[in-house]
């Protein structure tokens, strides 16, 4: 079971390890077929997926989701695989599309909300207001004390 990655960003795949970890364990032959819940997510990048397919067809390593069990080595496995891959970064290419349109809709109707800066929040009627909670706003008092003392990198 390879969970080192749960609750990090997809963002980036710098800090995520699974794929490599997964190989490492694949190439020693510890473990059975790989099971998960969609084989297309493997890997972060397409080029980590093919390596690791690479390496499950060379020590015969089955991969499981819920559509079947593939076998790297055959031909129709491993083009599925391949193909199943390449749908989801199409997916994640489209999905990030639409989610920029629907952003650009709320900025031309003025309806986009970001949130505030560190130490300040949101109030119901609209307006921005210090953070309610002291410790915050204390940290900003420090902060900004520091800064104004000398306006160069700060160091706290």
């Amino acid at each position: 079971m390879i969970d080192t990655d749960l609750g990090l960003s997809g963002k980036e795949s710098a800090s995520r390890n699974r794929s490599k970890e997964l190989g490492a364990e694949v190439s020693l032959g510890h473990g059975g077929p790989g099971f998960g819940t969609e084989a297309s997510r493997l890997a972060h990048k397409n080029s980590d997926g093919d390596h690791l397919l690479d390496l499950a067809a060379v020590f015969n390593t089955l991969i499981a989701d819920h559509d079947g069990v593939y076998d790297p080595r055959l031909y129709p496995d491993r083009l599925l695989l391949g193909l199943k891959g390449t749908m989801r970064e199409a997916e994640l290419h489209l999905l990030k599309m639409r989610m920029e349109e629907g952003r650009m809709r709320q900025i031309e109707r003025g309806e986009l909300r970001q949130g505030p800066p560190t130490g300040l929040v949101h109030l119901p009627n609209n307006q921005v207001a210090q953070d309610p909670d002291d410790q915050v706003r204390q940290m900003n008092s420090l902060l900004c004390e520091k800064y104004w003392q000398n306006p160069g990198p700060l160091s706290v």
